[in-house]
């Protein structure tokens, strides 16, 4: 289990590329938002999105955006509800989007039981009625997880399949 710097943040996720031992990390992170999102980084989130609104190329997260919300999935999986905050917020991804699988960001958040994220999604109104491809709702991938504290959360939230 990864232990945890004074900030929360588990050690090896930098919360700023200042804190960024790796030069290729730090040098992807600038100019591609799945590599920002990696380093941890809110700065190197932010400044990939400002780039992008200036070039006026796609980084925004359209449906379309798969770039943006796999770098969401990734925040998820790392449990960095800030960088998963980040990314919804700036990058405009919708809040119920749902990649190749049908899955919905609370949906890997309940399938990697990263409750903090879920929490986060949750107050962001994400559905907890949805299903994926194979018909699961978060509160179903949630239980097959094993995640107690995830179906609990969402069964407040409303769910109840």
């Amino acid at each position: 289990m990864p232990t945890s710097q004074p900030s929360g943040q588990p050690t090896g996720a930098p919360t700023n590329l200042a804190e960024s031992a790796n030069t290729e990390i730090f040098a992807n992170a600038t100019v591609d938002l799945f590599s920002a999102a990696r380093s941890g980084s809110i700065e190197a989130i932010e400044t990939v999105i400002q780039a992008a609104a200036a070039a006026e190329t796609d980084v925004r997260g359209s449906a379309g955006n798969k770039v943006a919300y796999s770098a969401l999935v990734t925040a998820i999986f790392d449990d960095s509800t800030a960088v998963a905050d980040v990314l919804v917020e700036k990058a405009a991804i919708p809040i119920d989007d749902a990649g190749v699988t049908g899955n919905t960001p609370l949906m890997w958040s309940a399938i990697f039981c990263k409750t903090n994220v879920m929490s986060s999604l949750l107050v962001k109104g994400a559905s907890v009625t949805l299903t994926n491809k194979d018909g699961k709702t978060p509160l179903a991938l949630a239980k097959n997880a094993g995640c107690a504290s995830g179906a609990a959360l969402l069964r407040k939230a409303g769910a109840r399949k």
